[in-house]
């Protein structure tokens, strides 16, 4: 049984306007499904469905089993707005989700998680007393992405998390969840992104989304061994067809929704 099935998964508002259509997609644990496509493609709906924060016009989505029916603490979620409340200290927002999915621990004891999952996303305790405001965008994505973190969810969505990010704060922070990631504490993740050479760098594969209504037009696989990395990704002879294979298909399906 696959950790992840989605089974002819479709979307469509109320209007009439079809979103997704016959989605579907297996996944094993801890896959890092990096999933592109134009905007309006219908990447962010999938990964809505997938929360449980919308329900399917058809079809199904099922983790470990069971068919998703709702939000769950058991799928920890990054926005790329970060989705930190301004009234509440970095601090408070990431203990808000501690205190729904441990209700019965010590304050004390969520607060040093809380201290605990901000330091190894790179930030000092002093971040945990100040608001979204005081912080630049890079340092409230590495607290959205300790937030999602602190919960331990087996699964971790992610919504282009560093789109409105610089170069600089971009790829420190890509290399964060690299290397976050692995090992023992790999997660099951489905990551959106426009960028085809994030999703090189971070995937272990990648879907691309058709536009309107969005449908998965490829698919590659990139093995755990054998993955492009910041030095060679734009050098290695194998790297740089599977980009222009991407941007291909991408292209080619821009080119026939103009016709």
């Amino acid at each position: 049984m696959k950790y992840v099935s989605i089974n002819n998964l479709s979307f469509a508002y109320e209007e009439g306007k079809t979103i997704l259509d016959n989605i579907d997609l297996d996944v094993d644990k801890g896959e890092f499904i990096c999933i592109l496509g134009q905007s309006g493609c219908g990447k962010s709906t999938l990964l809505r469905l997938i929360a449980g924060l919308e329900k399917p016009t058809t079809g199904t989505v099922s983790i470990d089993g069971e068919e998703v029916s709702g939000a769950s603490l058991e799928r920890g979620v990054v926005f790329q707005d970060y989705g930190l409340f301004p009234w509440m200290t970095a601090g408070k927002n990431i203990l808000l989700a501690l205190e729904q999915k441990y209700p019965k621990r010590k304050k004390t004891e969520l607060r040093s998680i809380v201290l605990e999952k901000l330091r190894e996303v790179g930030l000092d305790d002093s971040v945990y007393n100040k608001y979204p405001r005081e912080l630049s965008g890079g340092m409230q994505q590495r607290c959205a992405i300790a937030q999602a973190l602190s919960i331990e969810s087996p699964l971790l969505l992610m919504d282009e998390p560093f789109g409105a990010l610089d170069a600089v704060t971009r790829a420190a922070l890509q290399d964060l969840i690299r290397n976050l990631l692995e090992g023992e504490s790999r997660k099951t993740v489905f990551f959106v992104t426009h960028d085809v050479d994030e999703a090189l760098l971070l995937g272990s594969r990648i879907i691309v989304l058709g536009q309107s209504p969005g449908k998965i037009i490829y698919t590659c696989e990139i093995s755990q061994e054998n993955r492009p990395t910041r030095e060679n990704q734009f050098t290695n002879p194998v790297f740089l067809e599977m980009r222009n294979q991407l941007i291909g298909h991408i292209n080619r399906d821009v080119a026939e929704k103009l016709k």
